[in-house]
């Protein structure tokens, strides 16, 4: 247990990779590069990846084309699983 807690602050205390922030929660920007040239052409449009991991199993990671749809699709896996998370765009009815 004790080695899990220092490697979770270790890995708290890593540098973000210029280029790959977003303004909204669970949202990354990352270049998709895959050995054939035909394949890269393919997943070029689509760059930004929307992640939510709960209890250490990834229940969503998808790619999109744009920063908004990823954070769109991030917020409706939380509503729908009933996720206790922050949102981005959408708002809870209560």
């Amino acid at each position: 247990m004790r080695d899990k807690v220092v490697m979770q602050k270790e890995y708290r205390g890593r540098k973000k990779k210029d280029g790959t922030s977003s303004k909204y929660i669970g949202v990354s920007h990352r270049i998709r590069s895959y050995g054939n040239k035909s394949r890269i052409e393919q997943y070029a449009k689509k760059t930004w990846c929307s992640i939510l991991c709960v209890g250490g199993n990834t229940i969503l990671r998808q790619w999109y084309a744009t920063e908004r749809e990823a954070a769109l699709a991030y917020d409706k896996c939380v509503i729908e699983n009933n996720l206790d998370r922050p949102l981005n765009i959408l708002k809870r009815v209560k």
